[in-house]
């Protein structure tokens, strides 16, 4: 570690944070008890995710002018449509000032994440290619806040991106908005004692061997 300056780094194949070489955890491990998956199949839970994970990547690189758009998937290229709309529909935002899929942490709380789009002083945007569900998004949307700044300074909102529209959920206003960071920070608590017992058990168990 150089000075006091804490060092930071993603491990994006294995979707790992570490902090001055420890791993810290995640946003969406830190959510996880808020997720109930038993009635979905592997298979489709697993497609699920890849195809959102190209849908932020597709986004990124054409905001960073870098995606081939006559060889993109024709899904992906409908959503990629849908997000331009929406760009050119809104020219409060600076795009150009944009943070994009940047790995960040909080240094105090020690839990890390990656937004999909920062406007610093002004707003979080979360994309997804579902109906928007407050009672999780909100709690994300507010622990990527608090990586820029004091809880209850930015506004949160969802961008929903289907192939032949889009939808904008501002949560800024929403009635749990005042309580999620405090939750999140009780989640995040629940995950440090989940992993230490882990651990001790873990400990346990190789004592006995």
């Amino acid at each position: 570690m150089k000075g006091n300056m804490p060092q930071f780094e993603f491990l994006e194949d294995e979707h790992i944070y570490k902090l001055d070489g420890i791993v810290i955890p995640g946003v969406s491990n830190i959510l996880s008890p808020l997720s109930d998956f038993s009635g979905v199949h592997p298979d489709f839970m697993k497609q699920a995710c890849e195809f959102g994970n190209h849908v932020h990547k597709a986004v990124e690189l054409y905001l960073s002018g870098e995606l081939d758009e006559e060889n993109l998937d024709p899904h992906l290229k409908n959503i990629v449509e849908q997000f331009k709309v929406w760009k050119e529909e809104n020219i409060k935002f600076h795009f150009s000032e944009a943070i994009v899929e940047k790995p960040s942490f909080h240094p105090g709380l020690k839990y890390a994440g990656t937004p999909d789009m920062v406007f610093v002083y002004d707003a979080i945007i979360d994309f997804k290619t579902r109906k928007t569900d407050p009672i999780k998004d909100i709690l994300q949307l507010s622990a990527y806040e608090a990586f820029y700044g004091k809880p209850g300074t930015h506004r949160l909102i969802v961008l929903e991106l289907y192939e032949d529209r889009y939808k904008e959920v501002d949560l800024s206003n929403h009635k749990l908005r005042k309580q999620a960071f405090p939750l999140f920070r009780y989640l995040l608590d629940d995950w440090h004692r989940r992993a230490e017992m882990a651990a001790k058990i873990a400990g346990w168990k190789n004592k006995g061997r």
